[in-house]
């Protein structure tokens, strides 16, 4: 997925305007799961550009990751990943939870759980794409 590891403006944009075609509620923010570690910052970037399409504020909800657990990849992974742990206690509102890709579902699960503790209403969007690669 070439976009996932070298996001330009221009297609982020594009997609963030395609996304947020599918926003149909009422957000008092918008946020993104922890960054793995070694892992791409394609959603937060998307992320902020759905946030300025919709003039709603972006806002940075969970601690990066620093060690600890795989979630969100196979077992095989060789990034450690720790649990998502939320950067604030002071969130309200109305959330839109965008990420570029799932894998396992585990991650966002985690995230929707916490920001739900937190008393937010979690609304959840996801940009998935896949370019084959003809085998020779």
């Amino acid at each position: 997925m070439r976009w996932k590891r070298w996001p330009d403006p221009e297609s982020t944009l594009e997609m963030a305007c395609l996304l947020a075609g599918y926003a149909s509620n009422y957000y008092d923010f918008i946020t993104v799961p922890p960054l793995s570690i070694g892992g791409s910052k394609a959603a937060e970037q998307l992320a902020r550009n759905v946030s300025g399409v919709l003039e709603v504020p972006f806002v940075k909800c969970f601690e990066d990751r620093i060690e600890g657990r795989n979630f969100g990849r196979s077992r095989f992974s060789t990034l450690a990943q720790s649990v998502p742990v939320l950067a604030t206690d002071k969130l309200t509102g109305v959330c839109l939870l965008v990420d570029d890709v799932i894998t396992t579902g585990m991650t966002m699960s985690l995230c929707y759980e916490l920001l739900v503790k937190a008393g937010v209403h979690v609304d959840g969007i996801v940009w998935t794409h896949t370019n084959k690669i003809p085998r020779r």
